[in-house]
């Protein structure tokens, strides 16, 4: 005869008790069926016997599953199974693509785009990490023990403005005009938690679903997932090396997304010329421009280069900066400067995706902003980065087949290395991490035709000797 040790196995699993397997193990069988409606169970008494578990926790299992429905009990008779409709159960082994309810046309554009995600220990030549070794984390906790003082009182508990805490957005518009030329006040900013917000803020305020979204190819991929979630097509637009080219930029564009101060990847810098084009034909054609400058602050030869918003009326060009690369990317805040005419809009549609970002984190930034400290951590960084960058630059010339082709390097915290065709730059990729260094393939950016086969290479969080090391593996694996 069998018995209920042969039908269920109460198995000791990390951070759950006894009595939780085995409420798993008798709910999931009531579930699927394989505990009949109206069957009656065991005593306690027998259940711990067969099952080899104490009286108490059987009974702290049957109970749990009496209060949840899925046994009941009958005065004088015993304990039964609820009256349930089955749920197949359907094991990882059994799983088919066409088997229950389907992703929506979105969502499975949401699945298809690549998003880069960091993983492991950072390594040298890992795009996007600023020199965390060298943040001035003494100063930065003296900001934030003056912003918890500040949020133990009252008005620092209650809820706060979806649109940023406004010592914040001021320290921000004044940091802003003085850094990189832009024309904004306090009240034009709105707090979020990256770049990829504000494509999707951007994309559900400025256009419809179905409108068309120009972006750089090779590109940020990043933008590519908030300008999906809202329903936008992409129109990948191909770069020369004076940035984006206004004539390749479908007239159905509604938005268009640009990094014109350090392109990313390819590290262009828009010249001055092309960045008058590309705000002409927005306006003639009363298109949106999107412009993130996400390392904007670092430029090595000559003074940054002011933002593409700072040269116009700026009524229809949206700003996006964030402090992921001046700071440190755990950080997670961001901001965008709005046109007037769009703020509450922005601020609507930031408070149905998120709410707000942390206060503390927010008022910790804002007293480090204006102290001064931000600033003087940027023109320290500076500095640093351009000896690193120095230093890689060498390091290729030194090390490198003269095929291999150096861009980017005017700015930013990364260059680009262009190989010759032939080769496989994810394969390559992957054989470098192996061996210790995580550069990116430029392959990954492509949003459109494929590019030439390329390692995106940052340079600020390794020093001298690792990034000579770093390119001399590189030079190994070419010649492999």
């Amino acid at each position: 005869m069998e018995t209920l040790s042969d039908m269920i196995t109460v198995t000791k699993l990390p951070g759950r008790t006894a009595a939780d397997t085995l409420f798993d193990e008798i709910r999931n069988a009531c579930l699927s069926g394989r505990f009949a409606e109206g069957s009656r169970l065991p005593s306690q008494r027998r259940l711990a016997q067969e099952l080899a578990l104490s009286r108490g926790v059987v009974t702290e299992a049957l109970e749990r599953l009496q209060d949840e429905g899925y046994l009941e009990t009958r005065h004088g008779a015993g304990t039964f199974v609820a009256a349930l409709e089955p749920i197949e159960r359907i094991t990882t082994s059994e799983k088919e693509e066409d088997v229950g309810p389907k992703l929506s046309a979105r969502g499975m554009g949401l699945v298809s785009t690549d998003a880069i995600r960091a993983d492991g220990p950072l390594r040298p030549l890992a795009p996007g990490i600023p020199a965390l070794d060298h943040f001035p984390w003494k100063a930065w906790a003296a900001c934030r023990r003056e912003a918890q003082i500040l949020a133990s009182a009252a008005a620092g508990l209650g809820p706060m403005d979806p649109q940023g805490d406004p010592n914040l957005r001021d320290a921000i518009s004044r940091h802003v005009s003085a850094m990189r030329g832009v024309n904004c006040t306090a009240e034009q900013i709105i707090i979020i938690p990256s770049s990829r917000t504000a494509a999707a803020i951007a994309g559900l305020v400025l256009a419809d679903p179905g409108d068309a979204v120009a972006v750089e190819s090779p590109g940020f991929p990043g933008a590519l997932g908030g300008f999906t979630l809202a329903g936008l097509r992409i129109l990948p637009t191909g770069l020369d090396d004076a940035g984006i080219m206004p004539d390749l930029i479908g007239n159905e564009a509604r938005l268009i997304y640009v990094s014109p101060s350090h392109q990313y990847p390819l590290g262009t810098v828009m010249t001055l010329e092309r960045r008058l084009s590309l705000l002409t034909l927005a306006r003639e054609r009363e298109s949106w421009i999107i412009e993130d400058d996400y390392d904007g602050e670092f430029r090595y030869e000559g003074k940054p280069i002011t933002a593409l918003q700072g040269l116009a009326d700026s009524q229809n060009v949206i700003y996006v900066g964030t402090f992921s690369k001046a700071v440190f990317p755990a950080l997670r805040l961001a901001y965008v400067v709005v046109p007037p005419a769009a703020t509450a809009a922005f601020v609507q549609a930031k408070t149905a995706l998120d709410g707000f970002s942390s206060p503390i984190d927010q008022r910790t930034l804002a007293t480090f902003i204006s102290s001064g400290g931000l600033a003087r951590h940027i023109r320290k960084m500076r500095g640093l980065y351009s000896t690193r960058r120095r230093a890689i630059i060498e390091a290729c010339a030194r090390y490198l087949p003269p095929e291999c082709e150096i861009k980017g390097q005017e700015a930013g915290l990364h260059v680009t290395i262009l190989l010759p065709s032939a080769i496989d730059d994810k394969d390559l990729a992957s054989r470098l991490r192996s061996r210790g260094i995580a550069p990116a393939p430029l392959s990954r950016y492509s949003l459109g035709d494929a590019v030439r086969p390329g390692l995106v290479c940052g340079f600020a969080n390794a020093n001298e000797a690792a990034l000579d090391a770093a390119i001399r593996l590189i030079s190994e694996e070419l010649s492999a």
